[in-house]
């Protein structure tokens, strides 16, 4: 078997090579990735430059998350400074906060491991780390910024207590459900209930009852104090966006889908269609007293599932939480394999390898998933030749909605202190003033083709002068070519066992369809 050592670290070099591979983000990760731009850059003092006073958003979300992710770096905003000097942008700080993120949920993912080898079994917690190892949407966002997976490393703490049988992960629980996602909260009440119905015990009741209380009650007032201050009014978000979106029913704005969903479309593709998901229903009826939490675990999760699934509005990343449950009871199943090879356990190792390389593909067409972020980089390499041949001159930079949702953040702006000549400020206005300050821009970045016959006039004389390319779909017959070409595949094969991912990466995007999805333009009058 292989060392469980091993094993931990090449999680985190998972998670962290997925980070590398993907290094972009999107609108959802973008609330806690701005205001940590803000947190590190301005300080907690002043408020006025922060982006959510410009662009506070539908509701209110917290700035717990981002606080504790910035508190992190910020210490050593003065060394990365000087060793990211050469730098002409702040990106250095998102992969780093992505990369702080990225590792306390791996070390929450491996906390698990270890109390799994000790309280249930080695097999069980090796085939753990396996099938984690194995899935696409935990390794893969497990660095980014969504709310879900800022709560994910409590969460994943707060199970790996659950099973060491101390109650203290109820208060962890209900602490990450007030202050990061209500959901949570709903989840550790379910928990409850199956683990007070389980013992019968009145004093695990009452044990249970007190976390419980003082996690919600610390979590209130932490929320309260915190985000009352951040938002510039009394507000604990979590109840309020509970409030919204739930009671109010305004989430179904977003899209509504049938009460199966989660069970038949999102839970699925979170174990990549993989038949071992299966393998739960048999391991909730193994008969072994090591199983007994988490077995509550599992069952919780099932409940779970059935009373999110009754929320019209529906999201895989909502039940994301269900996943280590999960895998930890098809890891009893698959635990209970001879250590020999059976077909049973070449038929397993042989699903976990598939997973593995559906997961690295996924990531790769993933990557071409954010044409913002790419298009600022382009549109800033251009600026920075602009700035060395250029007499000292104001840029003003226009990026549309699409672009702010598909990668760009504060962190991919040119940071003026670094510019000889050039002074540029970048714009994101998109409401009806946009109109008045359009003869200001120097350059737009937009997913407007003004060479379509369907696009709007704009004001001025513009230039294309980039075009961003991004995912449009799977190329199925380069799939079907490449699976059926022995030297390809041996290729893919020797270069991973190498480390070496070019030749990898241009067959991966031979299986991706692109498309035309943003435009970089300039005023051609600009000097």
């Amino acid at each position: 078997m292989i060392n469980p050592k091993l094993l931990d670290l090449a999680l985190l070099f998972l998670i962290g090579f997925h980070l590398v591979i993907s290094p972009f983000t999107k609108v959802e990760e973008s609330f806690n990735i701005q205001a940590c731009h803000d947190m590190i850059i301005y300080g907690f003092e002043d408020l006025s430059q922060y982006d959510h006073t410009q662009f506070p958003g539908a509701i209110q979300r917290s700035f717990w998350g981002a606080g504790l992710l910035s508190i992190a770096i910020r210490p050593f905003k003065g060394l990365l400074s000087k060793l990211f000097v050469n730098w002409p942008t702040r990106l250095y700080y998102q992969y780093l906060i992505r990369g702080v993120l990225g590792l306390f949920n791996g070390l929450g993912l491996i906390r698990i491991r270890r109390v799994l080898s000790r309280t249930i079994s080695k097999e069980t917690a090796f085939w753990y780390m396996i099938l984690q190892m194995c899935q696409f949407h935990i390794i893969y966002y497990s660095s980014r910024t969504l709310p879900n997976f800022i709560a994910l490393p409590l969460v994943s703490n707060a199970f790996a207590l659950y099973l060491s049988h101390e109650n203290v992960s109820f208060a962890i629980l209900a602490f990450s459900g007030v202050v990061l996602r209500a959901e949570i909260g709903v989840f550790a009440l379910l928990l409850a209930i199956v683990s007070v119905l389980q013992t019968r015990n009145s004093d695990n009741f009452f044990h249970i009852l007190k976390n419980g209380v003082v996690g919600t009650l610390a979590g209130a007032i932490c929320s309260y104090v915190f985000d009352s201050y951040f938002w510039g009014y009394k507000v604990i978000p979590e109840i309020n966006s509970f409030v919204f979106n739930v009671l109010k029913g305004q989430s179904d704005n977003w899209g509504v889908e049938p009460w199966y969903a989660y069970l038949v479309k999102y839970l699925p593709n979170l174990f990549n269609k993989s038949p071992l998901l299966i393998l739960v229903v048999p391991g909730l009826f193994l008969k072994n007293d090591k199983l007994k939490n988490s077995k509550s675990l599992t069952l919780s999760s099932l409940l779970y599932l059935a009373i999110i699934s009754l929320q019209p509005h529906k999201e895989w990343r909502f039940i994301v939480y269900v996943v280590p449950p999960l895998v930890i009871t098809i890891s009893t199943v698959l635990a209970q394999l001879p250590k020999k090879f059976t077909i049973a356990k070449v038929a397993a190792v042989f699903m976990c390898f598939g997973s593995l390389l559906l997961s690295l593909l996924f990531l790769f067409i993933s990557s071409y998933n954010y044409p913002g972020g790419e298009a600022l980089q382009h549109l800033n390499e251009k600026l920075l030749l602009l700035d060395q041949n250029s007499l000292p001159v104001d840029i003003k930079v226009h990026l549309d909605v699409p672009a702010c949702m598909t990668g760009v953040t504060l962190f991919g702006y040119l940071d003026n202190s670094k510019l000889t000549n050039l002074g540029i400020v970048y714009d994101k206005t998109e409401d009806e003033s946009l109109e008045m300050i359009w003869d200001s821009f120097s350059y737009v970045i937009s997913e407007i083709d003004l060479d379509s016959s369907t696009a709007p006039k704009w004001e001025g004389d513009w230039l294309k002068i980039d075009v961003i390319q991004g995912y449009n779909g799977i190329n199925k017959q380069s799939i079907k070519n490449t699976i059926f070409n022995y030297g390809i595949l041996k290729r893919i094969i020797t270069d991973a066992l190498k480390l070496d991912f070019g030749f990898i990466r241009t067959v991966f995007r031979s299986f991706t369809k692109f498309d035309d999805k943003l435009f970089i333009y300039e005023r051609n009058n600009q000097t």
